[in-house]
């Protein structure tokens, strides 16, 4: 009888001791879920009011023959969530700027997913070559804007010719021509000059990304963009925080 006994004894612990595992497993998709949101959201604020400064425009040069919605959403939402206005997306091919409904539908994916309930806060406008995408929102505190290699040389040629003309029509003088007026010519979209340039992928190069408008800004490499971590974007926003930008002098 004892030895039965002891048994029973022996699989009423095991039935506890499973129970106790699995409540403390399925404990781990309740509120975690919302405290590792919190979390991130936190440090992500924290981290950007350590930095020296932040920039107010961030290029993302993709040049990867694979590209990753999901990796590059994640970047735009950390961007967003640091207080960054501006972000310019660009790729050789024009990839985003033709499936820009997939990148909006995995950027507010990722809005949700690393905000959680404060995602609402951090609205945003999709653009292409400066140009809004649907109705512009008024409210919207990022604008993100998808270029591609036509972008800069069509506006530089476009720049010109509109200068050929006025010059042409006498409306301008050919010493009226300096880079202030073809700056204020080739912001048109009102996006400012970018303050740095993420170049993503092994080539040592942008690849024609807006040419003239990168002119003074501070360009930083990272290997790839598909599976980034927070850590390697951060390290990179604390590189740029730390440079010095001499503008030529």
């Amino acid at each position: 009888m004892a030895f039965y006994h002891g048994i029973l004894l022996y699989i009423v612990h095991i039935i506890i001791a499973v129970k106790a595992s699995v409540q403390a497993w399925l404990s781990s998709f309740k509120t975690p879920l919302q405290f590792r949101r919190k979390r991130t959201r936190t440090r992500l604020k924290t981290d950007a009011k350590s930095l020296k400064k932040l920039p107010l425009h961030v290029g993302l040069v993709m040049l990867e023959d694979e590209l990753s919605y999901q990796d590059v959403a994640n970047i735009i939402v950390w961007c967003m969530a640091m207080g960054i206005s501006y972000i310019s997306l660009y790729d050789t091919e024009g990839i985003f700027k033709r499936n820009y409904v997939a990148l909006n539908e995995e950027i507010s994916k990722q809005q949700e997913e690393i905000l959680g309930e404060e995602a609402t806060k951090y609205s945003y406008q999709i653009y292409k070559s400066g140009k809004v995408l649907g109705n512009k929102a008024l409210s919207s505190r990022v604008h993100v804007n998808l270029v591609s290699p036509q972008d800069g040389r069509h506006d530089i040629v476009t720049a010109a010719k509109q200068f050929c003309l006025d010059i042409a029509s006498k409306r301008r003088n050919v010493k009226d021509i300096e880079i202030s007026t073809l700056a204020h010519q080739l912001q048109g979209s009102h996006f400012p000059d970018p303050d740095v340039v993420f170049k993503f992928g092994q080539v040592e190069s942008v690849l024609g990304f807006l040419p003239f408008q990168i002119r003074l800004s501070e360009i930083l490499s990272i290997a790839s963009h598909r599976n980034i971590d927070y850590n390697t974007f951060l390290a990179k926003m604390i590189a740029y925080a730390g440079t010095q930008q001499r503008y030529g002098k």
